[in-house]
């Protein structure tokens, strides 16, 4: 299962009542998708098309990437978060819990 709510504290708040459920949690990568080595990804993920996911970075749970988007090395998502297409997140940087980007 995949929530897909643009709103991330609506989405954090179904993951938790869901989780508290023992929902079972899948994610969706789209092809194509380059996810480099030692990249984490939490529970729930969905991957648009064409996002590049650079190495060490950490996706966490319930986050939606939407399409071109380039996660850059040792990049931190938090949980739930909406990120828009055509965006770069900066390498070493952290986006905090129900962020939209």
């Amino acid at each position: 299962m995949v929530t897909i709510i643009g709103n991330p504290a609506v989405r954090i708040k179904l993951h938790e009542d869901l989780r508290s459920k023992r929902a079972q949690f899948a994610n969706v990568i789209h092809p194509p998708t380059i996810v480099a080595e030692e990249v984490r990804l939490g529970v729930g993920v969905v991957l648009a098309p064409f996002p590049i996911l650079s190495v060490n970075s950490c996706i966490g749970a319930g986050v939606v990437i939407n399409d071109y988007i380039f996660i850059q090395h040792d990049a931190q998502v938090g949980s739930c978060i909406y990120i828009s297409g055509h965006y770069n997140v900066g390498d070493v940087l952290v986006l905090g819990q129900e962020a939209v980007v």
